[in-house]
Formats: structure tokens, sequence, C-alpha cells
């Protein structure tokens, strides 16, 4: 029964997530039709691991080194790179105080908080924005950033805590479980008993898939706009795997692993090829039960941690 209450539970958050993030958000431009998205998006996979290859041998892309780059941007990179996580999060916080509606500053600020795990901040940020249709122009950062915070309000309202959640995730075991379902109503019980017929556990999986999926072409636009990007190519890989590509991540992450070493997430790229080399072990750790939510968020979800973050 914990099993069957733990998927359940799982499978109910990510319907929620996507409602909650693509809806009362109002996320544009959401694709329709997985199998036609996902035939387009390996082409454009195929494409990018041929730029990367082309450009193997060529320096890293630094988002800092951009002439047009906000005077920030170094020192919050800077910071990141040291995996000083609340260094980078107060500088960004403190441009985007002196400049509250510098687009850039604000891009700095969502960076530098879903690098740290902070979803909510980030997410706010990225919807700010969106809303005053400023992204786009902010160039491959832009891209990664939003793709990022998207996709981490994804996972942490589905019950991943890590800033660089597991490769694979509950929220995944469940859509595995229930696209290999036996068919007929699943009960679930928790703080609410409910079922879930066949018309909701394909919806279930749907918007798994789609918003995956949706992520993934955001931060795919990025890479491919500058391959020698790294972080971007990153997580081009992991959100492919996630999304079911799993050959064409694969060969991402082959390709890009002389790149990661020393990088701060080098760790997070050690363990998802420890997870691609055996699933068992990283599927046990995703079904273990999560830990008891705190009773109040922490600060930066609250909006509280510094005035900066209030304009947001």
């Amino acid at each position: 029964m914990t099993a069957i209450g733990v998927l359940a539970t799982a499978i109910v958050i990510i319907s929620a997530v996507a409602m909650w993030w693509l809806r009362r958000q109002q996320v544009a431009h959401r694709p329709r039709g997985g199998t036609a998205l996902a035939d387009a998006t390996r082409r454009q996979l195929t494409a990018l691991y041929a730029a990367v290859k082309r450009n193997v041998d060529e320096p890293s892309w630094s988002p800092s080194s951009v002439a047009s780059a906000h005077g920030t941007a170094a020192g919050v990179e800077a910071a990141l790179k040291r995996e000083q996580c609340a260094e980078a999060l107060a500088l960004a916080e403190h441009a985007v105080a002196a400049a509250p509606r510098d687009p850039q500053a604000i891009l700095l600020l969502a960076w530098a908080a879903v690098v740290g795990g902070h979803a909510n901040a980030a997410g706010a940020a990225v919807y700010k924005l969106q809303a005053a249709g400023q992204l786009e122009a902010l160039g491959p950062l832009g891209g990664y950033v939003a793709a990022r915070a998207r996709h981490l309000v994804f996972e942490q309202r589905a019950g991943a805590t890590e800033a660089v959640p597991p490769l694979i995730t509950a929220g995944d075991v469940a859509v595995v479980a229930l696209a290999r379902g036996q068919g007929g109503p699943m009960w679930m019980v928790g703080e609410v008993e409910l079922g879930l017929d066949g018309d909701q556990a394909r919806a279930a999986i749907n918007e798994h898939r789609l918003e995956t999926l949706a992520c993934l072409q955001q931060v795919l636009d990025a890479a491919t706009a500058e391959p020698t990007f790294v972080d971007a190519v990153y997580w081009v890989a992991r959100l492919a795997i996630k999304a079911g590509l799993v050959d064409d991540g694969k060969a991402l992450l082959t390709l890009i692993a002389p790149r990661m070493v020393g990088r701060p997430d080098a760790a997070a790229f050690a363990r998802d090829l420890a997870a691609l080399a055996d699933p068992t072990a990283a599927f046990a750790a995703a079904t273990k039960p999560p830990p008891p939510v705190p009773a109040e968020p922490p600060p930066l979800a609250r909006g509280k941690r510094s005035k900066s973050l209030r304009v947001l």
C-alpha cells in the first residue's frame, strides 16, 4: 500500500503542476501532438550532436562573455562556478534592486535561483520576463534558464528537492508504471481517496511527456544557438532521456563528458551516468518514500529573503 500511495501521489502532483505552471501562469506555446513533436525534436537533437562534435575543441561559451551582458553577470557566473549559490543570488538581487525592470538583471536572478534550487523564485522571475515579452531577446541564457526553471517547478511539485533532481524521479517512475498498466481503475489512498481510470492515466502520461518535451525544446533551441554552451547541452541530454529519447540523450552525455570534469555539476553528471548504467538502483532510489513536507516553505519561496525579491 505504501508503494501504491507514493505512486498515486506522484501521479496526482504531475497533473496538478502542469495545470499550475501552464494554465495559471499562462505559459505560452505549449506543444501538442507528442509523436510529431518527438520526431522533430529527434532531428534537432541529431543536428545538435553534429554541431557539438564539430566544436568539441572550442572553448565553452560563457554567458558573461557576451558584449551586451549585464555588468553583474561575470560575478554571478563566477560565484556559480565556485558553487557559492547564495553569493550569486545576493549579487543578482542587488542588480534587481538597483534596476527592478532591467530584464538582464531579472534573468541573472532567475539563473542564480534555479541553480540554487529555488524553483518558485526562478519561476517568478522567468514569468515576469515572459509576461513583458522580454525573454526571447535574452539569447541562449534566457532559453536555458527558462527551460530549467519551468522543469524544476514541475519536478519539485512532484516531490523532488534537489536543484538537479535525479535522472529518474518518483514522477518518472509513476508515468512508466502507468504506461505499463494492466488496465482498470487505480485506487489511491492518502489524504484523499479517489480512483484513476484509464482516461485519467493516459492524461497523466500525456501531461508528463508533453511538459518534458516542451522544456526540452526550449533548452534545445538555446543549445543549438550556442553548441559550446555546456550547461544547455547537458540539460538537453537530461531532458531528452526523460522524454524517452534515451539514445539521443546518452550520445550527448558521452560527447560532453570531457567538458564536465571539474564543473560544479560534475557530481550530478556522474550520478546520471550511474543511473543509466544501472537503472534498477536509480529506480529503487526513486521509489523510496519522500521526506516529510516542512510546515512552512523556505523564506525564499515566500518571497521574503530580501527586499529585492518583492519586485517579482
